[in-house]
């Protein structure tokens, strides 16, 4: 790999495919053709294939869509590996393969706030008796699935990490460094016709720079799109409560995806900046305290606790709130206050023909010097 495809200057460069980069090949065009195309699309995206077996031995890290595993293979190298979930064969392969086909791009590997993919190895089961026949080979009585393998984050999901002691520590500053972060990576995979679709804070990656200092990695694109033209048609997968609120089950167009993600960037930043699932000064008194819960991730009873926060994201109640937190924080400035209050007016409105979608513009409110 020439050494141009893996420099990332600084945060503020963007880097872009360019027209020639454009994949003849999609996510959907691969996942019919199950085992065979993941090898193929790794062959033809360079995606080294790793001669290590997945191995669980330091148990979970985070949880989206897939499980994310750590093991340690030696003293001086660890990865993440993620498996998916061989019981739920809807969409597996095309899940697998959306996300090689994303992060397989060397552009992609190389961005400072994507999470870097290192490689495939595989996940090798002895079936038993409750194994349905049609999964595995009976001459070798095992079965063999794919397992993508990351960089490890030490640090875990931005949602475990803001509830450890190092993440309750942290400054505004620290915070709204962590936002732009997250921001740098989705402005970049928006100029890049990729649409992420799934912005929350479980797919978020931290990793320690420095003492006190951290970088926040975007990651899980096994919902992502990669479009073509500004007619594609998207469907953005349900996640709640991070989901727009014209959220349904049709399709939409690249630019209204775009918007969405924008949406739930300023939801995630609302949950990080402003700890709302602690906060216990809210403008609205117990309606409020409803909507602080229903941050919480316990229990994911999202039928009865969403209910409170749904009917806030269509009214832009959740704005008003957002915009009285931003003016009552005595730890923003004047001019930052300005700054936060211009990013929520931007981002969490209900009529997403209202929502910015020029990063330049959106960085700018949450840190002017990136």
């Amino acid at each position: 790999m020439l050494a141009s495809t893996r420099s990332y200057e600084a945060s503020t460069h963007t880097k872009t495919f360019g027209a020639s980069a454009t994949p003849t090949y999609s996510g959907n065009a691969y996942s019919d053709y199950g085992f065979i195309a993941v090898l193929g699309l790794a062959q033809r995206l360079k995606i080294d294939l790793l001669p290590i077996t997945w191995q669980a031995l330091l148990g979970l890290i985070g949880q989206s869509r897939a499980r994310i595993n750590q093991a340690l293979l030696s003293i001086q190298t660890s990865f993440a590996f993620k498996r998916f979930d061989h019981d739920k064969k809807s969409n597996l392969f095309q899940e697998i393969v959306q996300e090689m086909a994303i992060l397989g791009h060397p552009l992609v590997q190389g961005h400072p706030h994507i999470v870097n993919l290192i490689g495939i190895c595989w996940d090798i089961l002895e079936n038993n008796e409750d194994t349905p026949k049609d999964d595995w080979d009976i001459s070798t009585g095992i079965q063999v699935w794919p397992v993508l393998v990351f960089q490890k984050s030490h640090l875990g999901d931005l949602y475990s990490f803001a509830q450890s002691r190092k993440g309750k520590s942290l400054s505004l500053e620290s915070k709204l460094k962590i936002c732009a972060d997250v921001g740098i990576a989705i402005r970049d995979m928006h100029l890049n016709n990729i649409i992420h679709g799934d912005i929350k804070p479980q797919n978020v990656l931290m990793f320690k720079d420095g003492p006190g200092a951290y970088t926040a990695k975007v990651a899980d694109f096994g919902f992502s799109t990669h479009f073509r033209g500004e007619k594609d048609l998207i469907n953005i997968t349900t996640s709640v409560p991070w989901n727009a609120p014209e959220h349904h089950g049709r399709a939409f167009y690249p630019q209204d995806a775009k918007a969405m993600d924008v949406y739930s960037f300023g939801m995630l930043c609302l949950w990080l900046l402003f700890d709302v699932e602690a906060s216990e000064t809210t403008p609205y008194h117990l309606e409020t305290v409803n909507v602080a819960e229903s941050f919480s991730f316990e229990g994911q009873d999202w039928s009865k606790k969403g209910d409170a926060l749904l009917l806030w994201k269509e009214s832009d109640r959740l704005l008003d709130w957002a915009t009285q937190l931003a003016a009552g924080d005595r730890r923003l400035k004047a001019e930052a206050k300005d700054r936060v209050t211009q990013f929520f007016q931007s981002s969490l409105c209900v009529d997403p023909q209202k929502r910015i979608t020029d990063w330049r513009c959106i960085l700018s409110f949450l840190d002017p010097a990136r």
